[in-house]
């Protein structure tokens, strides 16, 4: 029997809340989420399953979809194709990484409306996108658009004398990267040294940005190497502000990379379920104002923290139960919401 007296009861705040594109009791295609990306108008775009690309503004309310023709509309055919990311260029044009349509070019035209150039692989053009399922697309600090494909190894483009686009890939000029072995590329980014960071499934590769033939120097799990990379299938790769890269991999955690020679020679820390991360599969990373790592993965959330190398959880019950997380869907947003 309990004594009698009084007992306090805390409530936990709620951190989390659920925004669902069409509710219904069912798990539908409407609403997973395959691409996250906040514009420098602080809009923030959702590519879902269901081929649609959602336009919401800061303060979630769904503004509409773009279009076939390039409208954000609430109706209308849908601009074709699977969104797997987004990323927006100096000129405030929009990238955005389809899977299995190929790369499409969105150029303001006022508001609500956009003029659309897709890009695809063109077996009559070398120097056409090399493979149509883009994963993910980043412009460099010299203004070039990098182009990662499934299967097709990274590509950058650029533009000839005559205003004509050229893809450069493994296939046609860009020789030196190693398509046998990382055909599948997952992610592409920089650090503020400028060197490229490509993720794929047997590894990373770097690359310094001021290049005019470039060398990609492999990190790659090496056996009883406890400082090589952990996991060879690399989901996200995240520079911080102070310049620390931090490694996604499908099955073997978080990855820091600790030091780098000129040569290619890595060493990394890991951290998995032992150190206390929720899972081994880390499928993004996002870093908050206080330095803080969002990552999610196969079994919730996990916020590290670099300085003391902690972990905290949170799980299914602290959110949605019974949601699971897309890979490489995430953002942090300009006005501080994960």
């Amino acid at each position: 029997p309990h004594s009698t007296g009084v007992e306090k009861v805390t409530f936990r705040p709620r951190h989390f809340s659920l925004l669902v594109p069409e509710p219904r009791p069912y798990e539908s295609l409407s609403n997973e989420v395959r691409a996250l990306f906040e514009d420098s108008r602080g809009q923030v775009w959702a590519g879902t399953k269901d081929d649609r690309l959602r336009l919401y503004d800061r303060t979630r309310r769904f503004l509409g979809y773009l279009t076939a023709d390039g409208r954000i509309s609430r109706q209308g055919e849908p601009m074709r194709g699977n969104v797997y990311a987004l990323a927006e260029d100096s000129s405030h044009n929009l990238w955005i990484a389809t899977k299995g349509d190929g790369l499409v070019k969105a150029e303001p035209q006022g508001e609500g409306r956009y003029r659309l150039t897709h890009f695809r692989h063109d077996e009559a053009d070398p120097y056409s996108l090399s493979n149509d399922n883009v994963y993910s697309v980043y412009e460099d600090v010299k203004g070039r658009i990098w182009v990662a494909t499934y299967d097709g190894g990274v590509n950058y483009l650029i533009t000839t004398p005559e205003g004509r686009p050229r893809f450069i890939h493994a296939y046609n000029e860009l020789k030196q990267y190693p398509i046998e072995r990382c055909s599948k590329v997952r992610f592409v980014t920089g650090d503020r040294q400028g060197r490229i960071w490509i993720g794929t499934t047997l590894g990373a590769l770097v690359a310094p940005v001021a290049f005019d033939e470039p060398q990609f120097l492999p990190i790659y799990n090496k056996v009883k190497d406890e400082h090589s990379l952990s996991n060879n299938d690399v989901h996200w790769i995240l520079p911080t502000r102070t310049d620390t890269v931090y490694l996604a991999t499908f099955g073997g955690g978080l990855n820091r990379l600790l030091t780098l020679t000129p040569e290619g020679e890595a060493t990394l820390r890991s951290y998995g379920t032992a150190q206390g991360l929720a899972s081994d599969v880390v499928l993004s990373i996002r870093e908050d104002r206080s330095g803080h790592l969002w990552m999610s993965t196969e079994s919730g959330v996990s916020r590290f923290d670099p300085r003391t190398e902690s972990f905290i959880n949170y799980s299914g019950q602290e959110m949605a139960p019974h949601a699971r997380f897309s890979e490489a869907a995430s953002e942090f947003t300009s006005w501080g919401r994960m």
